[in-house]
């Protein structure tokens, strides 16, 4: 079997017909399996999925779980997976029809160890407008250390990947609230032959769906302190991978880079938290003891005024008074997400 299409989904009713249809209308050569990982839903997610199931038993491989978060649900989904490739698709995203097959093809021509997906992000907001940005990835990467420092590694349906490698490499998703994609896809990259090529095709194949109704777009002042104490080892897994791969010189410098584009989500949660002063102060020395700031291993050029105005407000000397400041304006803060990042506004 070529290819393994794994699918976690938790409370998605709305959009999973749209994305499991996306995904039977393909071509694979060699045949592909789709395995969707009902991730404990509450809402009719588990028989739209045993619907679908019912029609395309051949195609369709079912996980019922208790709810775990999507890591858990994308290992389970790799562990049951029998495709030479393993692509990962969310289950309120579709994939252009009859697409991956030509890229399974060039794939088997060109042997590479991962594959870059070109994709559209379909952005809509509460009035139902949506606008649709188009983005390739067409620039010439040689390797898999290349995406890497290139800051080539934020969400795991950008690539497909090898199952070898991921089986040899012991290679799963952390059980963490965030960036359990970038650290999977970090140390896929970095666990790649330097003289393996990168495979790209030049059509859009994924499209990414910015849900307005995610979870992760409103902010619950009581359960801050809870997604604070899961996102925390986030940044001492980045240690971890610095570890081992021996990081140096400028892969060093971006892995820094990359906790430090973690920290401002993690100081919109300080913000949006219950937290006493004293609390706020340990979770800044935390930070401060696992290396997150300063930022003085990476250069002022590669972070956005907002990455460094975090940064100052962390480690300034009056910092208790700049958090009550902005503690006044928090009940008018919102989570503002888009590609490049996550960003604090004042309504």
């Amino acid at each position: 079997m070529k290819l393994s299409i794994i699918v976690p989904a938790y409370n998605a009713e709305k959009l999973i017909d749209r994305t499991i249809q996306s995904l039977i209308n393909q071509t694979i050569t060699g045949g592909y399996e789709i395995i969707i990982v009902n991730d404990g839903s509450k809402d009719s997610t588990q028989t739209r999925i045993q619907e679908w199931h019912n029609k395309f038993p051949h195609l369709i491989r079912v996980i019922n779980k208790e709810n775990g978060g999507v890591s858990s649900a994308r290992n389970s989904g790799i562990e049951i997976s029998k495709g030479e490739w393993i692509f990962f698709c969310d289950a309120d995203d579709y994939i252009t029809d009859y697409s991956i097959g030509k890229l399974i093809e060039i794939a088997e021509i060109e042997r590479p160890d991962v594959g870059l997906i070109n994709f559209s992000m379909i952005y809509e907001n509460l009035l139902d407008n949506k606008m649709e940005l188009s983005y390739s990835l067409l620039k010439l990467y040689k390797d898999g250390r290349d995406c890497f420092r290139n800051g080539l590694f934020w969400c795991t349906w950008l690539f497909l990947f090898r199952r070898e490698i991921i089986q040899t490499q012991k290679l799963f998703f952390r059980n963490v609230v965030s960036s359990e994609d970038s650290l999977f896809n970090i140390e896929y990259l970095l666990s790649m032959p330097t003289s393996m090529p990168v495979l790209k095709y030049d059509t859009k194949i994924y499209h990414y769906y910015n849900n307005p109704d995610s979870v992760s777009r409103n902010i619950d002042s009581s359960k801050s302190i809870v997604f604070l104490a899961k996102f925390f080892p986030v940044f001492g897994f980045y240690t971890d991978v610095i570890n081992k791969f021996k990081l140096t010189g400028a892969d060093y410098e971006r892995m820094k880079w990359v906790m430090a584009k973690n920290v401002p989500n993690y100081f919109v949660r300080m913000l949006h938290s219950n937290m006493c002063y004293n609390d706020v102060k340990i979770e800044r020395e935390k930070l401060i003891g696992v290396g997150a700031i300063p930022f003085k291993d990476v250069k002022t050029s590669q972070l956005k005024k907002y990455d460094r105005v975090v940064g100052f407000l962390l480690l300034h000397p009056l910092f208790l008074i700049d958090i009550t400041f902005l503690r006044i304006y928090n009940r008018n803060c919102c989570i503002s997400s888009h590609p490049k990042g996550v960003f604090l506004c004042l309504k």
